[in-house]
């Protein structure tokens, strides 16, 4: 039992230490420059931006009707 007491012990005490440091470490109020409105969508690549007109109109055209399979007569 004193074992397991001690184990809890120490992963308290690491909790709370990870816990202090990462209440120390405190990000800037703001990750993008001044004047800059961040990284969006489209930069990253994510989502499509003013200029990729021509990849969407290439995306929504539809693909020609398939032709129906030929049927075959049976045979007996």
């Amino acid at each position: 039992m004193q074992r397991v007491r001690a184990g809890l012990t120490g992963l308290a005490a690491i909790f709370l230490m990870v816990l202090i440091a990462a209440a120390g470490m405190k990000p800037n109020r703001s990750a993008a420059p001044a004047g800059t409105h961040g990284e969006t969508l489209a930069v990253l690549g994510v989502a499509p931006g003013p200029g990729d007109a021509d990849r969407r109109a290439v995306a929504e055209t539809k693909a020609p009707p398939r032709k129906p399979p030929v049927k075959r007569p049976t045979t007996i």
